[in-house]
């Protein structure tokens, strides 16, 4: 089914709700101004009118079926009359009592036709072609709790597993559904208890472990609290969010780099944008990764065009004081009126590239290297081409490299790049990256990070498996032992 059909679709139809919406008469005798239903992300979305209409276009003789096995979007368009201001008909209205009680994280499955289709429980609007699937992001969950690896695929689900102490291998604990299109984007709290997620269809969703006490033998499910798309009462967002990452220091904010070339902090518990940056002269690309420094005092974005930028993120105190080192450049930002400030303090330029890719693919930040005398900021572009940076300071911030190296091997355009934790900081950190090469070769490898500019990056140890093609995405563990790696 052609996902651009299926957006043309849901955008016409969250149109048309606006339009009626502003049409409708005022309120009576001063009666509550009517609003665009909530979204309940545990529940049927709006978007189940296109889902819906699959469903009913299964049994209806005068459905035509094209060549490529779709149904027509005229289709779609000719039964969205028949569904209420939820979006549901009686068959689908039937239905909340027991999805609101039953995980995310459960399998639904539908056939149109002759064609076979997966239809998605909490967001119907997803429907595929059953196929293998690819890892586009993977990672480990932090120091606290039991050790669980996360795998962001390309179909919107995200899957949680376990090592298995016996086997030695990985076990499925969980599959979380509710995304329309490939997970951009992961990333876990200090207590390895709530994910959060981000999605090429614009969605930001939070995620956390809960017990289910309702039936005779509790057990632990994953539940979505908060979908940010949801919230806003929108269908369709057209712009993609490609990175987030939870504050360090509150777990109820969460950082969100967009396509629109902003980055936001964005309150969980409200869904609302406590501030944002950018979108400005000096923001000209979509950002493509973001990280924090340990203390949150900092964020950092790499956008498309390699460019690393800097920002201060401050939060004002009781007494109306803001609480930053950076707190000058705070205070002279538009946003510092609210609780949260965050601004821009300095950006790095792209490396001298040899090729005209140099987007940022991978962004971490280090407390202290000795390379950097102080903390650190890892980047790697598309280009292959790793830059470790000297941290801004006072009294004048600024954005440095220290160290600039080139991965060898690297097989170009959609490889991945990892940066191990540094757990001696005498020591450069060790890189995971991709790697061209034959059929057999193909794959990945670690590379150690040299000392100094100029060095070449080291070869430690090759990731390659037979057959499986290059690298997709890999994740480091908090303690630097061990790695996941996804291949093609």
């Amino acid at each position: 089914v052609d996902y651009a059909a299926f957006r043309a679709a849901l955008v016409a139809e969250r149109d048309a709700r606006r339009r009626a919406n502003e049409a409708a008469p005022p309120p009576k005798d001063g009666g509550a101004e009517r609003h665009p239903p909530a979204m309940d992300p545990n529940l049927m979305s709006p978007a189940s009118v296109v889902a819906a209409a699959f469903r009913r276009g299964a049994d209806d003789d005068d459905v035509d079926v094209d060549d490529a096995g779709t149904i027509p979007v005229r289709r779609i368009s000719s039964v969205v009359s028949g569904f209420d201001g939820d979006g549901d008909d009686a068959s689908t209205r039937s239905g909340r009592s027991t999805a609101s009680s039953s995980t995310v994280a459960s399998s639904s499955h539908a056939t149109t036709g002759a064609l076979p289709t997966e239809l998605h429980p909490s967001h119907p609007d997803l429907i595929f072609t059953p196929r293998r699937s690819r890892v586009t992001v993977a990672r480990w969950s932090g120091h606290g709790g039991e050790k669980t690896l996360a795998l962001g695929r390309d179909t919107g689900e995200v899957e949680l597993m376990r090592p298995n102490g016996e086997s030695g291998g990985l076990d499925l604990v969980d599959t979380l559904r509710g995304h329309a299109a490939s997970v951009t984007d992961l990333d876990w709290s200090a207590g390895g208890n709530e994910l959060v997620t981000s999605s090429a269809d614009g969605d930001v969703r939070h995620w956390s472990k809960s017990v289910d006490v309702s039936t005779d033998v509790s057990r632990t499910e994953w539940r979505c609290n908060r979908s940010l798309l949801g919230d806003s009462s929108e269908l369709v967002d057209d712009v993609p969010t490609s990175a987030v990452r939870f504050h360090p220091t509150n777990s109820n904010m969460v950082l969100v780099g967009r396509a629109d070339r902003t980055v936001s902090l964005v309150n969980l518990s409200t869904g609302a944008t406590a501030a944002r940056c950018g979108a400005n002269a000096y923001m000209r690309s979509a950002v493509s990764s973001v990280c924090a420094d340990s203390a949150g005092r900092l964020a950092y974005a790499g956008d498309s065009d390699g460019k690393v930028l800097a920002m201060a993120c401050a939060v004002r105190s009781v007494g109306g004081g803001v609480r930053s080192r950076l707190a000058p450049f705070a205070r002279a930002a538009k946003a510092s009126t609210g609780a949260w400030s965050l601004t821009l303090v300095c950006r790095l330029k792209p490396p001298a590239s040899r090729g005209t890719n140099t987007a940022v693919v991978a962004l971490a930040h280090e407390t202290f290297l000795t390379a950097t005398r102080g903390p650190a900021v890892l980047a790697a572009h598309a280009d292959g081409c790793v830059r470790i940076i000297r941290a801004p300071g006072l009294p004048k911030p600024a954005l440095a490299p220290a160290i600039v190296v080139r991965l060898p091997q690297w097989p170009g355009s959609g490889a991945c790049v990892a940066f191990a934790p540094a757990v001696d900081p005498s020591v450069s950190p060790n890189v995971s990256a991709s790697t061209a090469g034959g059929a057999d070769t193909s794959g990945a490898a670690v590379f150690a990070a040299p000392s100094k500019t100029g060095a070449p990056a080291m070869k430690g140890a090759s990731l390659a498996v037979k057959g499986a093609g290059k690298a997709t995405a890999m994740g480091w563990d908090s303690g630097g032992e061990r790695v996941a790696v996804a291949y093609d």
